[in-house]
């Protein structure tokens, strides 16, 4: 399996002439949360572009092919020549036509005879929603996805900060309903954690072992495959005795026994936060990283209770509590997380299945980006 990570999602190769249209479109994927290395912002006066992008080539998922009214320049035929070669091994390649093409010129024409065979999107196709379709491009985000909760979601539209939790919190607590606990809780979970290669296993979150649904620790199994509920934000910290929060199946998922163990009711702490360098490395969806869903489990229980209907407020933020508290940390550490590791098809998937059994959806699984704008709004 390929392990290699990448600090930014994507790297937009153009010709300096359309520089003022590719900072907007540059704009539009930064409020989406996606990481773009773009000149203007990335390289420092004086040094030697050509080396600098070369280093930074590795580091970088994927490459949008910028194609105007301008052409080609010689600075972007050197990307062409020796980006473009290494990117098909490794990174996603993604032509665009540029909106100041005129109608009438017949894009293939602008597109280079070893890229014609790569889907292009047209920026001058106004039934499209290129923004959309450029980050499907980028990251496999299927814009239908998006669209079908975009109803669920109609009431945050232009929020941010204490609104948008505060609209959130209203959204997800509509329509909850409360499982059974441990009961309800585990018959969800067989389902929501059903191994898609095996109908008879579930996978562990903590590890993404395939593990017998029979091996349940609460049927008394004890073998080194024995598995049990896992309360990511713990039970200890601000809900010990609410059926209705521990039996929330946005907050469960499924390890083994030495996990749980290890685990307790410990804080999540990313020590690499402490450096002044703090290099934020994107993880490809396709690779296995339990980080983004403990990340995105965590955030969804801050913005879900909230302290109303006789329910506790639980708070993220940077200090040690004692147990009891309904505090958990690190929000710093958590926020990282969520950017680090992108959501899976197999953490949509989940949020599908939950939402049918349980009646609401985990919203930082839908959009990501809603972290950021509550806790770093611009």
């Amino acid at each position: 399996m390929n392990t290699k990570t990448f600090l930014y999602d994507t790297f937009l190769c153009h010709n300096s002439l359309d520089k003022n249209l590719i900072e907007a479109i540059e704009g539009q994927l930064r409020a989406r949360g996606i990481r773009c290395w773009f000149d203007r912002y990335e390289l420092q006066p004086g040094k030697n572009w050509k080396k600098f992008i070369d280093t930074e080539w590795p580091r970088i998922s994927s490459i949008i092919l910028c194609f105007g009214k301008n052409g080609i320049s010689p600075g972007q035929q050197y990307e062409l020549d020796n980006l473009v070669p290494a990117a098909k091994k490794n990174q996603q390649i993604v032509p665009i036509i540029l909106p100041d093409v005129a109608q009438t010129t017949d894009g293939h024409k602008l597109i280079p005879e070893t890229l014609k065979d790569r889907i292009w999107i047209d920026f001058r196709d106004s039934k499209i929603n290129t923004t959309d379709a450029l980050i499907w491009g980028i990251n496999g985000e299927n814009p239908l996805i998006r669209m079908s909760t975009g109803n669920y979601y109609r009431d945050t539209d232009g929020l941010e900060d204490a609104e948008l939790k505060q609209c959130l919190g209203k959204i997800i607590g509509k329509g909850q309903k409360a499982l059974s606990y441990p009961k309800g809780a585990r018959e969800a979970a067989l389902v929501a954690f059903e191994d898609p290669e095996n109908d008879e296993n579930v996978l562990l979150f903590n590890n993404n072992k395939s593990v017998s649904k029979d091996n349940y620790y609460g049927f008394g199994k004890r073998a080194p495959e024995s598995w049990s509920l896992d309360h990511i934000w713990p039970k200890a910290f601000g809900f010990r005795d609410n059926r209705r929060i521990i039996s929330d199946m946005h907050n469960i998922g499924l390890a083994d026994l030495a996990y749980n163990a290890r685990r307790g009711a410990g804080f999540f702490y990313d020590r690499r936060l402490d450096f002044s360098e703090k290099e934020t490395e994107i993880a490809p969806t396709r690779l296995f990283d339990p980080r983004g869903f403990i990340a995105r489990a965590c955030l969804y229980m801050v913005v879900r209770y909230q302290g109303l209907a006789k329910e506790p407020e639980l708070v993220l933020d940077e200090q040690q509590h004692v147990i009891g508290e309904a505090h958990l940390g690190s929000l710093e550490t958590l926020l990282y997380w969520n950017r680090l590791a992108r959501v899976t098809p197999t953490e949509r998937k989940r949020n599908d299945i939950i939402a049918k059994l349980q009646g609401n959806r985990n919203p930082f699984v839908d959009r990501p980006e809603f972290a950021d704008l509550i806790w770093y709004p611009v």
